[in-house]
């Protein structure tokens, strides 16, 4: 507190005359006229000796006792005839020259005049009195005004005068010289002042401001009150800053508002900050307090740290540097133990680090998350754990997606957005920071901050989610584990997290959330293990199913847990029959035993999901698939409960059996076509106010309809979506049946050897009776299922007729794969001992993995050829080719050996850009690219140096820079080792790949140029063999001379833009 103030404060709480002789002499000379009025009026009270002894001392004491002397009575008359007159003017002498009765008279009818013509306003004309020019005479005048005050307070008063001051040359000083000797007056004065209206620029503004910062000093508990008032004001937005960055406000309340302002959405002030001078101070004084902290975090400094993070990411200050090396120094040696602290402080580095662009402060990013690291593997966390490992996955996947280049783009943004969620949220504020801007911190904090191990450590040790359902949104804890698994991360570094799922499933209610189902589904499939020397994941102990199912399931309201576990066993059991028996003997690998299953009443199960179908939408379908696959005595039960009337596709009345038109009418209408269109239009029209149940029994006429659409001149394409839905609707009530009509139309238009097979087989007669084994008149599909692309060309340049196709193909290939189990079931039920069993059950498994793996690489190979524009030549390539290849992609991921066996069979080079493009599992090859390279057949040397050149160039550089390396020691060799005609061949083919290589490589750009230099002169000599030009210059190798020319001057244009 000002010591000024202390005086104050006493004469206040009138406690002056105990107080008096604790002040020094200059703290009481400022209020001397208010001691002398005390006083006057007081001659004979003897309480006031001890403060007439204090100021009698004074030099101008003798002055100021002069003008208390003076006898009111005997100037009233004149003051009072002044007051009153039309014209406030007199004649203006010589203030030194006066006396004190002509002196005290003078300034007073200064006061009247202020006050009559001023009062609360501020007049633009100037006006000048001596008395209060000259700061020599401001004693006597603050004397003058005090004795006026008191004497003559019906026309003097100092909250009317106050105004008024402002404009004399020192009228600021004057006046705060007056409030002291006034104290009562401060809080009416600075409420006048506050409630002014003017341009902010004019020199009265800065006067008043100045006046305002010094009364404050005498009520500094009621500055944070009037700022509030004085940001939402323009004309006092200046002294709200200089308050802002003055000792008025203390650490704490300078960054409360500070970030209150910043969180504004009205930003006038923030602007006119940024525009001023007084930004600097704001600087200054957030460089001083954080240097002022302890480098031991607490709530002030959590507070700080988020201002400086809101301040980088405002708009007004984004190009007003405050620091990026002293911030981010600042923020990367802070150190604190506790959770919500290293949460705010992990997200402020990371935002201000991205935010700022600073290359040249890598290595301050680099200290920070070393030191995050030591703590981690130090510390045992709870919430900070959680969070660290989000942002790990996020950082995770952003960089994978960077190196990947199918939707690259989305996946980029979807990781951007995730993580300005992610830190907004920890800050309590929106973060944006651009697009693509993570990338470069996202690689220190994975190499520096935490590990591949750490993070499935901190996985493992993650708690579970109360209460999970779809009802959450947002990216969950839960999502991380099923990044993880998806990776199979845990059985890489033998984790368990078997007790976290356990206690997971347990926490799961309806509506069931899909990132659950899906979690049970990869981990159970990551169980099994089909080679002893790949590690697997621990399965759930069977005790633990036995345990949950022992309640009474016929009375619990929350059966997610129960049907959760009923999935995980099927998913586990269908997964691990398909092992190799030497792994099934393993106990990790060995079926649930059959006791467990009949302890689940799997009727009331199944339903429950019935009964509120869209509780259990995500789970339902596939627990019936597994259903089904693993346990065949379901079927009626499945069966029947997909065609209860309490389904929720079923819950539609449909039509009254009287208003449904009949299958033979229907088939009728769509003969006539195309005579008969307006009646089609009307049928379709009455189909889809169909219930599901009343519409699968017209699958024949749809099927038929879908065949009509293929004819543009039959059916126009405006109800082509009308006819696809209807298709859709009953999709999954009879896929077979629809299936097996659909393709008898798509049939007769196809391949003629399809068709002599359709009539040798009678596969499309009927639907085959539901028991275990395949009736043999469907085993022409079911064992050959890429026949099912063989059909009318146009459904293959129809992107809707083709997606249906595609579903087709898809439900042959499980038919065949489910067909396989089933006869090698009862191939196998025929032995006896173990020893016969397991060699039966590896020769069995190795004939039936390659059969499916021949229909998937077959499957893959016709798709590449339907993608072929030149092959399959329609205005619909594009969506075809997409779709093509999302259904080779899904291949891959059903069956990973695919990809090699394809890869190793080879196809059309002009294929690969398609698939590096559109496929992201083909990068799978890196890893196996030698044995392609050192392949004896030459052709698929060149289609390896062809498919390594389209993955490098879709690659970050560092990351398999090996093999653009191990393409030329290949080049190399092969251009020392090969015939001369074999060279040539090999040179031509590569030319485009190495061009390719050039222009994304720099470090091996010369290298290149010179290997085509040479494949040019390699071409020369060979066609300096013919024995005239003009039959040389019609040789294939003046084509090849002047490709490689032409390639050469390609790189080093992009070389030149570069």
């Amino acid at each position: 507190m000002p010591d000024n103030a202390s005086v104050c404060e006493s004469i206040e709480n009138g406690t002056l005359l105990q107080d008096i002789n604790h002040f020094t002499n200059e703290q009481i000379l400022p209020y001397l006229p208010y001691l002398w009025s005390l006083l006057t009026y007081s001659h004979d009270n003897g309480t006031l000796d001890v403060l007439r002894s204090r100021i009698v001392d004074f030099p101008i004491s003798n002055t100021f006792k002069s003008y208390f002397s003076i006898n009111y009575s005997s100037i009233e008359y004149e003051l009072q005839s002044f007051s009153k007159s039309e014209q406030l003017t007199f004649d203006y002498k010589s203030f030194y020259s006066m006396d004190y009765t002509e002196k005290l008279i003078y300034v007073c009818k200064e006061c009247i005049a202020i006050n009559k013509i001023y009062g609360n306003v501020i007049s633009l004309t100037p006006r000048q009195f001596e008395p209060f020019d000259q700061e020599l005479y401001h004693d006597e005048v603050v004397c003058i005004i005090t004795w006026a005050c008191q004497n003559y307070p019906s026309r003097i008063q100092l909250v009317t005068l106050a105004c008024g001051l402002l404009f004399y040359k020192h009228g600021a000083k004057l006046l705060v010289k007056l409030v002291l000797n006034q104290c009562n007056t401060i809080d009416q004065i600075l409420q006048t002042f506050t409630e002014l209206r003017f341009h902010a620029d004019s020199i009265i503004c800065h006067e008043r401001d100045n006046v305002m910062l010094e009364l404050f000093k005498f009520r500094p508990y009621s500055v944070e009150e009037y700022l509030d008032i004085f940001l939402d004001s323009d004309s006092q937005f200046n002294l709200a800053a200089q308050i802002l960055c003055s000792k008025f406000i203390d650490t704490e309340i300078f960054i409360d508002v500070f970030t209150n302002i910043l969180s504004k959405s009205d930003d006038r002030f923030i602007k006119f900050l940024v525009k001023s001078q007084a930004v600097s101070n704001v600087y200054t004084r957030i460089h001083q307090i954080a240097e002022s902290r302890n480098q031991i975090i607490d709530h002030v400094t959590s507070q700080l740290v988020i201002l400086i993070t809101k301040l980088f990411l405002h708009r007004g200050f984004r190009q007003m540097s405050i620091g990026a090396k002293f911030v981010l120094e600042y923020f990367a040696y802070l150190r604190t133990k506790d959770d919500g602290y290293l949460k705010t402080l992990l997200s402020s580095f990371v935002v201000c680090f991205v935010v700022s662009n600073s290359t040249e402060e890598k290595h301050l990013a680099e200290d920070f998350f070393q030191n995050l690291h030591l703590l981690v593997t130090k510390e045992e966390f709870s919430s900070f754990n959680e969070f660290l490992l989000l942002v790990a996955i996020q950082f995770q996947s952003l960089v994978e997606a960077t190196e990947s280049s199918r939707f690259k783009q989305d996946v980029r943004a979807a990781n951007d957005e995730e993580l300005n969620k992610l830190f907004g949220s920890t800050l309590g504020f929106k973060v944006y920071c651009g697009y693509n801007r993570y990338m470069d911190v996202a690689k220190l904090f994975l190499q520096y901050a935490i590990f591949e191990r750490d993070i499935v450590e901190l996985a493992s040790k993650i708690s579970v989610t109360k209460q999970l359902n779809s009802h959450l949104s947002g990216y969950l804890p839960v999502h991380c584990i099923d990044y993880l698994l998806n990776n199979r991360s845990f059985s890489k570094f033998k984790i368990s997290i078997e007790n976290w799922l356990q206690k997971q499933i347990l926490e799961c209610g309806a509506p069931v959330h899909p990132i659950i189902v899906s979690i049970i589904r990869k981990y159970a499939t990551s169980c099994v293990s089909f080679d002893i020397n790949i590690s697997s994941n621990r399965k759930i102990d069977e005790r633990f199913f036995r345990d949950l199912f022992s309640h009474n399931i016929l009375t619990e309201t929350n059966v997610v847990p129960y049907l959760l576990s009923f999935y995980f066993v099927l998913v586990f059991n269908s997964t691990a029959i398909q092992a190799p028996v030497r792994t099934i003997m393993h106990s990790s690998s060995k079926l649930y035993s059959s006791d467990l299953l009949s302890l689940m009443p799997l009727r009331h199960l199944i339903s429950v999901m019935d009964e509120q179908p869209e509780m259990y939408k995500n789970l339902r379908t596939k627990l019936q698939v597994f259903t089904v696959e693993n346990m065949f005595h379901m079927i009626p039960t499945i069966e029947d409960d997909l065609r209860k009337q309490t389904n929720e596709m079923f819950k539609s009345n449909g039509l009254p059996a009287e208003a449904i038109p009949s299958i033979k009418e229907v088939e009728e209408i769509i003969k006539g076509l195309p005579g008969s269109i307006k009646l089609c239009e009307k049928v379709i029209q009455r189909m889809e106010k169909l219930s599901v149940v009343q519409l699968a029994e017209f699958y024949q006429p749809i099927a038929q309809l879908m065949n009509e659409i293929l004819n543009e001149n039959i059916l126009p394409q405006t109800i082509l979506l009308r006819i696809v839905g209807l298709f859709q609707n009953i999709e999954t009530m009879v896929p077979q049946r629809l299936y097996v009509e659909t393709l008898k139309y798509w049939f007769i238009n196809a391949d003629k050897h399809i068709q002599l097979a359709i009539i040798e087989h009678e596969f499309l007669v009927q639907e085959p009776p539901r028991v275990l084994r395949v009736d043999p008149r469907h085993e022409f599909l079911v064992q050959e299922p890429p026949r099912v692309l063989r059909v009318d060309p146009r459904v293959l340049q129809s992107p809707k007729h083709f997606q249906a196709l595609l579903n087709i193909l898809e439900f042959y290939l499980k038919a065949a794969r489910s067909y396989q189990k089933a006869v090698k079931a009862k191939y196998l039920s025929k032995f006896t001992t173990d020893k016969a069993l397991a060699k039966a059950h590896d020769e069995v498994s190795a004939m039936q993995f390659a059969t499916s793996e021949c229909q998937y690489s077959l499957s893959v190979q016709i798709l590449l050829e339907i993608s072929d524009g030149e092959i399959n030549s329609c205005e619909n390539i594009i969506e075809i080719r997409r779709l093509a290849m999302g259904f080779i992609q899904k291949i891959f991921l059903t069956a990973p050996n695919v990809i090699l066996t394809v890869h190793y069979q080879g196809y059309p080079i002009k294929y690969i850009p398609w698939m590096v493009e559109l496929v992201p599992s083909i990068y799978v090859m890196v890893e196996h690219m030698e044995e392609l390279l050192r392949h004896f057949d030459l052709h698929r040397r060149i289609f390896a140096v062809f498919l390594i050149s389209h993955i490098v160039s879709k690659l970050a550089v560092p990351k398999h820079v090996h093999l653009a390396q191990m393409i030329l020691l290949v080049v190399e060799n092969q251009m020392a080792l090969l015939e001369p005609h074999q060279q040539i061949i090999f040179f031509y083919n590569i030319l485009p790949a190495l061009e390719i290589m050039a222009k994304k490589l720099v470090f091996i750009r010369a290298q290149i140029i010179g290997y085509i230099q040479k494949g040019i002169n390699i071409s020369h000599a060979r066609a300096a063999i013919y024995p005239s030009l003009a039959i040389a210059i019609k040789q294939p190798e003046h084509v090849i001379i002047a490709a490689a020319k032409e390639s050469i001057e390609r790189i080093q244009t992009s070389q030149n833009c570069n």
